[in-house]
């Protein structure tokens, strides 16, 4: 919309992309469906969705045939499918480029990012990333206990990858909001420039601020999560140091924690404030421009 107003259509490849990603997300609905026709316990066939069980055990879902076994590979696929095409539709974000009949600055080449589309991009790459981990970890957890290949070694490794991702994925809840959230900014001050202009400065450099804290959080958890089995993140996807006896790592999870909560909502309330603020006449930012 920002390259071409009147069609703001993406490539061809990316249209198709995105129909694969809508096909996809409506056969696993249609593979629940066929399961409870079945009369199948679809509490232990959607567990791969149910990622916030902690004590998940693919040798439950193991024990119950087939059936549920062939529910849990279509839904693996499709899941798949649907994480690869979105890798997709980033490329095409990436390589887009607006017709030199539209006047844009960079008319034979490709626009800079704007920084709505930069965060959104960040926090995509986390979000997809951490449930594919996921996804791809119960599902090898499952395999193992159907083939009982499964050792004692390679099954706590699993189960500690898998709540690795739990725990990261409790932090990158946040980033599908915060997607909306930047890129309705962005689209309000285009509409109010004549798709020429951009958010506030202040509101651009907020994006980033909740970007970073998103990210650093994350970043938080997992480390915590690889070097400590005592460490547990609350609902906010922050790890929790009640449990931890070191009193210097203690001290550096909170820390973090309180920079990132103060950065992450931070941001997201001057980002807000920016929509009601947001004017023609500010709907600039030379900096990012």
């Amino acid at each position: 919309v920002e390259f071409d107003p009147k069609e703001g259509r993406p490539q061809v490849w990316c249209e198709v992309l995105c129909q694969l990603c809508a096909v996809a997300i409506a056969g696993q609905v249609a593979a629940i469906i066929a399961g409870l026709f079945c009369g199948m316990d679809m509490s232990e066939v959607t567990a791969l969705e149910q990622t916030s069980s902690r004590d998940w055990d693919g040798h439950r879902l193991a024990e119950k045939g087939w059936q549920h076994i062939a529910i849990l590979v279509t839904r693996v696929i499709l899941a798949v499918l649907v994480h690869f095409c979105a890798a997709g539709i980033c490329i095409a974000i990436l390589v887009l480029a607006p017709a030199p009949s539209h006047g844009h600055k960079h008319g034979n080449g490709q626009e800079p990012l704007a920084p709505a589309m930069i965060c959104t991009l960040l926090m995509g790459f986390a979000y997809f990333a951490t449930f594919l981990g996921l996804l791809l970890t119960q599902a090898l957890s499952v395999f193992t206990a159907v083939t009982s290949t499964a050792t004692r070694e390679s099954r706590a490794t699993l189960l500690r990858l898998s709540r690795l991702f739990q725990m990261a994925e409790a932090t990158v809840k946040f980033s599908p909001m915060l997607s909306m959230l930047y890129l309705g900014v962005r689209l309000r001050a285009l509409l109010m420039s004549g798709f020429r202009g951009s958010p506030q400065c202040w509101a651009q450099d907020a994006m980033f601020a909740s970007t970073g804290a998103l990210l650093v959080q994350l970043a938080t958890a997992v480390a915590a999560g690889i070097f400590s089995k005592k460490v547990d993140v609350d609902d906010s996807g922050s790890p929790k140091a009640t449990n931890i006896t070191y009193l210097p790592g203690r001290f550096a999870i909170v820390s973090v924690k309180v920079g990132a909560l103060l950065g992450l909502y931070g941001g997201i309330i001057l980002v807000s404030l920016s929509v009601v603020l947001l004017r023609p006449e500010s709907a600039t930012c030379p900096s990012y421009n």
